[in-house]
């Protein structure tokens, strides 16, 4: 399951794994990511999951992981050897 959002110059997509009695119960999977990342953006864009400062970390929703892209400018990537 995942929920689209789209502000502050951002698109965001919050997504859930599979729920037992309501709890999200594990993170979603690479793979699912993967189709999440699919579904809601093309293949050539880059989206990012983001791990912030420990000082700004915000866990509101345990198991539930975020993908984010900017809408004003690409995601700085590495050389592509890199990756």
């Amino acid at each position: 399951m995942f929920i689209v959002s789209n502000g502050l110059g951002w698109e965001h997509v919050s997504v859930r794994a599979v729920r037992v009695r309501g709890i999200a119960s594990r993170v979603p999977t690479w793979k699912e990511m993967c189709q999440v990342k699919a579904a809601c953006w093309a293949d050539v864009d880059c989206v990012v999951q983001f791990h912030p400062p420990a000082a700004d970390y915000i866990n509101v929703h345990p198991n539930v992981l975020h993908l984010w892209r900017p809408v004003t400018a690409p995601v700085p990537m590495p050389p592509w050897i890199c990756v």
